[in-house]
Order: C-alpha cells, then sequence, then structure tokens
C-alpha cells in the first residue's frame, strides 16, 4: 500500500473513531464538562469545529508518520509501542495538567485520554 494511501486511511479512520467514540460517550462527556442541553436538544458540534477537529487530525498524522519514519519504524507492534509511549508521554501528562489546574471534572482525564490512546496506538 502506497504511504499517501496509508495516509489518508489513518486521518479518515482515527477521525471517523473518534467521531463514534465520543458518540457513545457523549452524555457522560458532555456531564463531566457540566454541559445542560440547550432547549432540550443535546450539544451538537459546529461544522467549523469539525474542520478544525479534522485539520488537528491531519497535523497530527503528520507527525506520527514523520516521527514513526524518523524512528525507522515499520512494523504494527514497534508502531503500536511508539505511539503508547507518545500517549504516555506526551498526551497524558499534559491532558492531566490541563485538567487538574483548570479544575475540571477528573473524570475527562479517562474519557479524553481514552480517545487519545487509541490514536496514538
Amino acid at each position: 500500500m502506497s504511504y499517501y494511501i496509508s495516509f489518508a486511511i489513518t486521518v479518515i479512520v482515527t477521525y471517523v473513531a473518534g467521531s463514534l467514540y465520543y458518540l457513545a460517550i457523549g452524555k457522560s462527556w458532555r456531564n463531566s464538562l457540566g454541559w445542560k442541553e440547550i432547549e432540550g436538544k443535546p450539544y451538537r458540534p459546529t461544522p467549523i469545529e469539525l474542520i478544525i477537529a479534522f485539520v488537528g487530525q491531519l497535523f497530527l498524522t503528520v507527525f506520527m508518520f514523520w516521527l514513526l519514519k524518523n524512528l525507522n519504524v515499520d512494523t504494527l507492534s514497534n508502531s503500536l509501542f511508539y505511539g503508547f509511549i507518545v500517549w504516555l508521554g506526551l498526551i497524558l501528562p499534559t491532558l492531566s495538567t490541563n485538567v487538574i489546574f483548570q479544575r475540571r471534572n477528573k473524570n475527562l482525564i479517562v474519557q479524553d485520554g481514552g480517545h487519545w490512546l487509541f490514536y496514538y496506538s
């Protein structure tokens, strides 16, 4: 499979999987954020929010492809290992620090951390 096809598939799969993940935990996630329904309607992301999320997914995929290429990672198991290391060393501490200092619900560490663990692994 060509590099560009793999890249495109990765961007699309992670974006769709992230969307499905938050769809599945949506009510619990919104409760953790303290968001209430507005006029009986649940939160729905705006088109600009979805575009920004997609562009962010694109940038993250560029970074991971670059990192794995420069580390000469060529197996799935090594790719999963390094993705986990990036999540453990960069994403989880950053996410945890933000949640703690913003005095947000600690459930967000698990909820958002689960999404990013899937993405990076």
